[in-house]
């Protein structure tokens, strides 16, 4: 997965989702939308203005009412490929939001409305595909957005741990 992913693409990922002037949005599909929640999770404590959006198409119309050229969606999308989500990057493109796409080394059709796309190896040669690439890609995003934006993040921290 390293490999696979140009460092210039990662940093600009990286950069825009820690630009907390612009919201993020963030989805997954059947399997991979846990670790969007995931990414989700993390990214609120660093920086304001993250959401995760709903699976359901009907839950989430309101909330692609908010999604606007400013913003990034971030989709993870996987082989055996959510229509759904082809449908949502499509929405996204239309708002000119910047689309980011966390997928498989065989590159998920939302591609075609992605600006980024963060390629990961899931194939481990059985039968069901791992998405311990996926993870690792997510928890390197926090660690680099967490490094972007120290100054507001441990500030964010501290208010956190303050309040639990």
């Amino acid at each position: 997965t390293v490999e696979r992913v140009p460092d210039a693409e990662f940093e600009a990922v990286c950069a825009r989702i820690a630009d907390k002037r612009r919201a993020c949005h963030l989805v997954g599909g059947r399997f991979t939308d846990a670790i969007a929640a995931y990414l989700t999770a993390h990214l609120r404590i660093v920086r304001p203005g993250v959401r995760k959006l709903e699976e359901r198409r009907a839950n989430r119309a309101d909330q692609l009412l908010d999604v606007n050229a400013r913003d990034t969606v971030i989709m993870f999308d996987i082989r055996r490929y959510d229509a759904e989500l082809m449908r949502l990057a499509e929405e996204a493109k239309e708002r000119r939001a910047a689309v980011v796409l966390i997928t498989d080394t065989w590159i998920s059709p939302v591609s075609r409305h992605a600006r980024y796309v963060l390629p990961c190896a899931i194939d481990v040669a059985r039968t069901w595909d791992s998405s311990a690439a996926l993870f690792a890609m997510s928890e390197a995003i926090i660690a680099r957005v967490t490094e972007r934006s120290w100054t507001d993040a441990k500030a964010r921290v501290q208010a956190k741990e303050d309040l639990t």
